[in-house]
């Protein structure tokens, strides 16, 4: 019994494991040396594999193969490779597997990674969320060049976002979104602001209508260490109607319109004129999109998402026009 035991836990953990895989990290961190050199710290990972390492200078390439099972040390250096602290990229390919890259770009340019590099920093890798229980990897910087854990920098930026009426005054609930536009970071307290820290990286930030969804504040730069960023948005109460004007309206129908537990389908109806791209949102009391559907036809089953009980809002939208909405209460 206990045997068996141990396998069905055995064989849970796996499945954890296959179910939400941590991407590898082959290339730790990188940095200029005192001498100028590109310098490589490759991870732990690396043992028993073979890298193809290749460099760029924004105008010739240096190519280095590295077999690790033969050369222990993680640490490499390339004076060859005239790469700068100003820009510069590599690319490390495992095993000459296509699917198995690496790849960093650096410069002032906000289509790279991450800005250029200052005297005494590196850029490493570090796991961030996407809001739906799982990581990516992002090129964040560092200020220590032998940090004693490999997966969290120590180099953070503060930033500071403000969502303000055409009257100045806060307001309050609006999701802020950081990196991802799939959960919100957070939302902003009753002053108005919501603060945050974050690694410093390349940041894309947007402030979003709670109802509507719609971006009126998107800005993209990179983060430096040790800094504090404010952005400054502003919501005209007059955009409301712009963001989410009536079109022809119909109504909208669901069923249930109470749903109990263990329920979790819901059928929508509509007997006005479907315009073209249609979607049904739900959003709770706060006015937080938690689920979203394309709309097809008259008619559709929508299968939510396990929810809390509460009191949500059905829309039925196109573009920026409202079709028709209904309420839902969802009791557990």
């Amino acid at each position: 019994m206990k045997r068996t035991l141990f396998i069905l836990i055995m064989l849970g953990i796996v499945s954890l494991a296959v179910a939400n895989p941590l991407p590898s990290i082959y290339v730790n961190k990188f940095w200029i040396n005192g001498d100028g050199d590109l310098t490589l710290k490759f991870s732990d990972f690396m043992s028993e594999q073979t890298a193809l390492v290749d460099l760029y200078d924004g105008t010739n390439h240096f190519v280095n193969t590295i077999d690790f099972s033969s050369v222990p040390n993680l640490l490499v250096v390339y004076p060859e490779a005239a790469v700068s602290a100003l820009q510069g990229y590599f690319m490390v390919t495992i095993n000459q597997m296509t699917d198995s890259i690496e790849e960093v770009h650096w410069g002032s340019e906000l289509t790279n990674d991450i800005s250029s590099l200052a005297t005494g920093e590196c850029g490493m890798q570090a796991y961030v969320s996407d809001g739906f229980d799982s990581t990516v990897v992002r090129w964040v910087k560092e200020l220590d060049l032998y940090p004693n854990s490999q997966w969290w920098p120590v180099a953070h930026s503060n930033i500071d976002v403000s969502v303000v009426d055409t009257f100045g005054n806060p307001i309050a609930d609006y999701p802020v979104y950081v990196w991802f536009e799939i959960v919100p970071w957070d939302y902003t307290n009753e002053t108005g602001h919501m603060l945050g820290e974050v690694f410093s990286s390349k940041l894309h930030i947007v402030v979003k209508h709670p109802q509507t969804q719609e971006a009126f504040c998107d800005t993209t730069f990179f983060s430096e260490p040790g800094q504090t960023y404010s952005i400054n948005a502003q919501f005209n109460d007059s955009e409301a109607n712009d963001l989410l004007t009536p079109g022809i309206r119909g109504n909208l129908h669901i069923y249930p319109n109470v749903l109990r537990r263990n329920e979790q389908s819901l059928h929508l109806s509509y007997d006005g004129k479907l315009q073209a791209n249609s979607r049904a949102e739900l959003f709770d009391l706060k006015g937080r999109l938690v689920a979203r559907q394309d709309f097809i036809d008259s008619g559709m089953d929508w299968q939510l998402p396990k929810l809390t009980s509460g009191v949500y809002f059905v829309h039925l939208v196109s573009g920026k026009h409202s079709l028709g909405s209904s309420k839902l209460i969802i009791l557990k």
